[in-house]
């Protein structure tokens, strides 16, 4: 699972064709690319188009809840969550924890991001976030 606009200082296989992509498509595009040049089925890339944080948005209650004095930004966040098709396409004009941290300074990735997680549920973020679901869904699959 890696942050797609955070491997922009590496180089990946297909890295100067996802250009030809848009969205969501540049990170599917690109994990066939680092799948097939891996060659290896037990390696199943996942590019998060922004940041794990969007996987949050899922359920803005939930960071509201939990990151202290969260509740005065509920339906700031809520209307940020509003604003995209699904909480994978939030990024426009600043990442997801940005969004976040201008709301809730003492927001911390490491801590609040893994309670928030478990507060929303893996089945609700799957059926928020199609692109982190087929990935799962993916690794279900093999597994069996």
């Amino acid at each position: 699972m890696f942050d797609l606009y955070g491997l922009r200082w590496i180089s990946l296989p297909g890295w100067d064709d996802r250009i030809k992509h848009e969205g969501q498509q540049q990170a599917v595009y690109l994990q066939e690319r680092m799948a097939h040049d891996m060659s290896n089925s037990k390696f199943l890339p996942y590019l998060s188009l922004y940041e794990f944080e969007a996987l949050l948005f899922a359920e803005t209650d939930e960071i509201a809840h939990n990151v202290p004095e969260g509740k005065h930004a509920q339906r700031d966040l809520k209307a940020i969550r509003t604003r995209y098709p699904t909480p994978e396409h939030i990024n426009l004009t600043k990442p997801p924890s940005k969004h976040i941290v201008d709301m809730l300074p003492n927001y911390n990735k490491v801590l609040y991001g893994a309670i928030i997680a478990q507060a929303i549920g893996l089945n609700h973020i799957r059926t928020e976030c199609t692109h982190f679901n087929k990935w799962l869904t993916e690794i279900e699959t093999r597994l069996l």
